[in-house]
């Protein structure tokens, strides 16, 4: 497909959240049958009962017999303020495949999503991506079967690219995790199998912010990494878009980041899961003494419909709800978003760029709010220029019924301070964008957020 063809393609996608080829009140009758017929089942466990996950024999970390997936490792240090931690953490040193065929059709692109099953998601089948695997899975560590679409991945030299990069993952429960984000656009016809259906863009942005838990974490992420802003390029694109797609700064607020992440005292130490004083370690799973947002357990799995249908393993679970939420700001001739750097145990590179407010359960009430914090909780508290407010899950694979409070709010210039406190920075979409494909410097949090925007119409 030629540039200009890609560039409407993806903006009539993004504007159709009826779709023209499945309409979205059939997408939800059959996302309510792959639900009706798959069945999950999930028992507590004893790590001990275990014939696969073991505490090795110094009790340093949780791993499992072929030494594939991931492993729990623990973990302490000192973030740049001086804030200490100590937690366990998951070492996963292989990068997944999240990526998406696209296709065009009628005039607009068309994304092949599937109707996937987590042990850990809250509602069991969500939309999901066309390939959502990782390396254990795509290389049959496990045993079971090649994940559906997998060869259009492999050599994606065969077709037209749209989007492929590095893209970070939760760095407050992983060690410098990253997944491969993809997206390619193919002329040929494609096989759609039973839990596959075609949407537009528009669809799954609408899905994603008017029904709860029900587009997955991994969809996000590749949608917010979709180049929307070359659209500006083409001239009949329209004033929304116009003011959308801005000038791009990603050079100068990168040269930001990059001094920050020079000069901050941020270290850690991997060290051994009886050396975390502030949790308990045994049988049953690790819990802190302290008020802390999650704690790990283990579980045993029945699945119909997966590669392997029975297994057990670790998932980390959330101990209540966090908040993330994203300022859009008219500044009269272009809409730009508040963003923040944000110092992150797990952190591959100390900080990246993430969105306005972003709290753990445990912070929300209890943490001094700052000038910019206190404007979103009082636009948020009287429900004042919200454009969206839902609840979204983390990945399941991982993570067992992790809901945390995705939160769009559109303020005014006048509105902030002339001077932004320090860490904040004003940016439209188009540097964002490029903040994800030249500098791969947007967290996972920011980057969520950015593939709610303009679902809410």
């Amino acid at each position: 497909m030629d540039f200009v063809n890609l560039c409407h393609g993806l903006l009539a996608s993004w504007h159709d959240k009826q779709g023209k080829t499945n309409e979205t009140g059939k997408l939800l009758l059959w996302i309510q049958g792959e639900n009706d017929k798959t069945h999950a089942i999930l028992r507590e466990c004893k790590l001990s009962n275990s014939s696969y996950w073991f505490c090795d024999k110094d009790k340093s970390i949780v791993t499992n017999k072929n030494h594939s997936f991931f492993t729990l490792n623990g973990i302490c240090g000192e973030l740049n303020d001086g804030t200490a931690f100590q937690q366990p953490i998951i070492l996963q040193n292989e990068v997944g495949y999240l990526g998406i065929i696209m296709k065009e059709m009628d005039g607009e692109i068309q994304c092949l999503m599937q109707a996937k099953i987590e042990p850990g998601n809250v509602n069991n089948v969500q939309i999901s991506p066309t390939i959502q695997a990782t390396e254990s899975n795509f290389t049959q560590k496990h045993g079971g079967k090649k994940p559906n679409y997998l060869d259009y991945f492999s050599d994606v030299s065969r077709y037209q690219v749209i989007y492929d990069g590095k893209e970070s993952e939760q760095c407050s429960r992983f060690l410098g995790k990253f997944n491969r984000n993809v997206a390619i656009f193919v002329d040929e016809e494609v096989e759609v199998l039973s839990n596959f259906r075609w949407m537009s863009i528009g669809q799954i942005k609408y899905l994603a912010t008017h029904y709860p838990n029900l587009v997955n974490m991994d969809t996000r992420t590749v949608l917010s990494c979709l180049p929307y802003e070359l659209c500006h390029s083409v001239k009949d694109v329209g004033p929304a878009e116009t003011t959308l797609f801005a000038e791009d700064e990603s050079d100068s607020l990168f040269a930001i980041l990059t001094s920050f992440r020079e000069i901050a005292k941020h270290h850690y130490d991997l060290i051994r899961l009886d050396q975390l004083d502030d949790w308990v370690i045994d049988d049953s799973g690790m819990r802190c003494r302290r008020e802390y947002p999650f704690e790990v357990r283990y579980f045993d799995i029945d699945i119909q419909g997966r590669e392997v249908t029975h297994w057990n393993q670790p998932l980390v679970v959330a101990r209540g709800e966090a908040l993330f939420g994203l300022l859009a700001v008219n500044c009269g001739d272009a809409i730009r978003f508040l963003i923040r750097i944000k110092e992150e145990i797990g952190c591959a590179d100390v900080a990246n760029f993430g969105p306005t407010i972003q709290m753990e359960s445990n912070e929300i009430d209890k943490r001094s709010k700052d000038v910019i914090e206190i404007l979103f909780f009082s636009r948020l508290n009287v429900k004042e220029d919200v454009l969206v407010d839902t609840i979204l899950s983390e990945e399941g694979g991982r993570f067992y019924h992790e809901e945390n409070r995705n939160v769009l709010l559109m303020v005014s210039r006048g509105d902030l301070p002339a001077n932004l406190p320090s860490g904040y920075y004003l940016a439209s979409y188009r540097t964002l964008r490029q903040l994800i494909a030249k500098y791969h410097c947007a967290n996972i949090q920011l980057r969520d957020l950015m593939s709610l925007y303009g679902g809410n119409l």
